[in-house]
């Protein structure tokens, strides 16, 4: 998320900014200098989308609000989920499908689209990311506290804990700060079932994958593999099936 080759990080609050100008002396000192507050009269793409001019002057927007929880150690998990090979890379894949409908380019399924964001964290390290000890802890510091998100969403839905229930059982069972815990439980109050499936979602993408390597062995081609899973756009994960165990039955077939 931090590199060299941001161009520009644009921040639309006078205290936010510098909070990142903050991390980025921490981080990479080199980006204290693009960092900037938001200008209104200029244009701002918070992601890729190739209707777009892309030869306008592109700001990445970057959006802090108080009390922000923000780990260094989680920032190439979080790079690994939001961008290369997570969201980014699927959904500007989807965008360009010029031959799917609309809702298939452009709609999104969470246990497709959040499956594969947690798919990405760990294809990253398979990839031979997180070199660092450092970050690779705090790759497993996030898979963590997914974990966490699995009960508090499943005890607020299910089991018919209390807000507060929720925020105790989080604060005694992760090392997350309880401002961070507090907004978690109340975005899984408001959003039944997302933090479930976000998982769901990734362990059907593991599951394919791991059924792929046992029917293909040798067979088996990574990039084939993944071509097949995001380039039938946002899909259902029954759908997702036959559609990877129809290119598994191809390839055996020859």
């Amino acid at each position: 998320m931090f590199n060299d080759d941001i161009t520009k990080m644009v921040i639309d609050d006078p205290d936010e900014y510098e909070k990142a100008h903050l991390v980025a002396r921490i981080v990479a000192p080199s980006l204290t200098d693009k960092i900037f507050l938001y200008d209104r009269d200029v244009p701002v793409f918070d992601h890729y989308n190739i209707e777009r001019d892309l030869d306008r002057l592109l700001q990445h927007k970057v959006w802090l609000k108080s009390g922000a929880y923000l780990v260094i150690d989680e920032m190439e998990a979080l790079t690994a989920h939001e961008a290369m090979p997570g969201h980014h890379l699927q959904i500007a894949i989807a965008q360009e499908l010029e031959t799917l409908p609309q809702f298939r380019r452009h709609g999104g399924y969470t246990a497709f689209v959040e499956g594969w964001g947690l798919y990405a964290e760990d294809l990253g390290k398979t990839m031979g990311g997180f070199t660092d000890p450092y970050n690779d802890f705090g790759r497993l510091s996030s898979e963590l506290w997914r974990a966490v998100r699995l009960v508090l969403d499943t005890g607020l839905h299910a089991k018919g804990w209390t807000e507060d229930e929720a925020v105790a059982w989080a604060m005694a069972n992760s090392a997350r700060p309880e401002s961070s815990i507090k907004s978690e439980v109340k975005r899984y109050l408001l959003n039944p079932a997302q933090a479930t499936t976000y998982k769901i979602g990734m362990i059907a993408i593991q599951k394919l994958r791991d059924e792929a390597r046992t029917e293909l062995g040798d067979k088996f081609d990574w990039k084939a593999f993944h071509d097949t899973v995001i380039t039938g756009g946002s899909l259902p994960l029954p759908v997702l099936e036959t559609r990877v165990r129809t290119w598994i039955a191809k390839v055996k077939a020859g």
